[in-house]
């Protein structure tokens, strides 16, 4: 038996989507090393505390009582997956959400797009929501308008600088461009 609990931890562990075990009172209770990665906050800090002040949300800050305290918090859509999955006993799958959530000085705030998927769980006597959260904001972010020359096919970028197309993928979405010819131009310039 201990060699399967050995496998099952390893396996959450390497899990690249972060994982946590949450509580009734959406306190953490254990979480993967992609949640680490993504909160950056070890799991031993986050142990037992909520998990809006895990994840830095906005609302955890808005009142001195921290998360699930704001007027905010009724309608934050983790704490609404949770519950539906720990009180009537409901899988939640891939919910799609936005999060703002402070940086982790506590300074710059940025937005999160994420799917939240949740599974009741049985621990013992307790019910507990193992919770996942996919980050899709670059997934998001190509659904955006990108201005592009309409000659030369640069693109402009944030700081209003016009850059190639490869070199913005690279740096915005941190992506290697390999180039090749479509058949159009290949016959275009190469018509024997």
């Amino acid at each position: 038996m201990e060699n399967k609990i050995d496998i099952s931890e390893t396996i959450i562990q390497s899990l690249p989507i972060p994982l946590f075990l949450i509580d009734l009172e959406r306190r953490v209770q254990r979480m993967n090393r992609a949640s680490e990665e993504f909160t950056r906050t070890s799991a031993d800090k986050a142990y037992m505390r909520r998990g809006g002040e895990v994840l830095r949300c906005i609302n955890s800050y808005a009142t001195e009582r921290g998360c699930g305290f704001s007027d905010a918090c009724p309608a934050c859509p983790v704490r609404q997956t949770v519950v539906e999955a720990i009180t009537l006993g409901k899988v939640v799958y891939r919910k799609p959400a936005t999060l703002t959530v402070r940086d982790s000085g506590g300074g710059d705030l940025r937005t999160v797009h994420v799917l939240l998927t949740t599974k009741p769980i049985a621990m013992g006597s307790d019910i507990l929501a193992l919770l996942f959260l996919e980050d899709i904001s670059e997934l998001i972010q190509l659904r955006d308008i990108i201005p592009i020359c309409s000659s030369c096919k640069k693109i402009r970028n944030e700081d209003e600088y016009w850059q190639s197309v490869e070199s913005y993928l690279e740096s915005k979405f941190d992506v290697m461009v390999s180039h090749g010819l479509c058949n159009d131009c290949a016959k275009k310039l190469y018509p024997e």
